[in-house]
């Protein structure tokens, strides 16, 4: 019995120490929210397998927020937005935008060097047309053309189309 007891005790006590570990690995990571209009997803909370362990290298946890049309219409009423967001309409876009709650990023392009060199025409239309007409870059597409693809339709990804 005294055996059973030490033996539980110890096991207690490494797996508080491997939590410790955890915790600690843990705290240097920094947790980003990504939120999605288009994502109607059971796939909520923070991104696990390979793709979570990707972000985990650069000492990122990516956390997937639940969405639906009554959650951003809150989310934009009340000015919090989360840290990374995708938008559905170019209103609820520029809805962000004259409420100042999306970062301008010709204010950070000197850090997105490969943004600029690619996308030049695509950050021009942007800068025009989904500006609020301040000319300034708030957001950059995930897709440019029709969207059509016949080979991969369960694959996805930023897409850009150049024809």
């Amino acid at each position: 019995m005294v055996y059973k007891k030490l033996l539980s005790l110890l096991l207690c006590m490494a797996l508080s120490l491997g939590l410790c570990g955890t915790v600690l690995a843990q705290e240097s990571l920094v947790t980003l929210q990504y939120y999605s209009e288009y994502s109607m997803t059971q796939n909520i909370g923070p991104v696990t397998g390979w793709v979570g362990d990707l972000y985990a290298q650069y000492g990122i946890v990516l956390e997937v927020l639940s969405s639906s049309v009554e959650k951003t219409q809150a989310l934009l009423a009340s000015g919090d937005l989360p840290d990374l967001m995708k938008f559905k309409d170019r209103d609820s876009f520029l809805i962000a935008v004259d409420a100042g709650m999306v970062v301008n990023l010709d204010e950070h392009m000197d850090k997105l060097p490969n943004v600029e060199n690619n996308l030049g025409a695509v950050l021009d239309y942007h800068r025009k047309y989904m500006s609020s007409g301040t000319g300034s870059l708030y957001g950059t597409p995930d897709q440019v053309g029709a969207w059509y693809n016949p080979v991969d339709n369960d694959v996805y990804g930023i897409k850009f189309r150049w024809d």
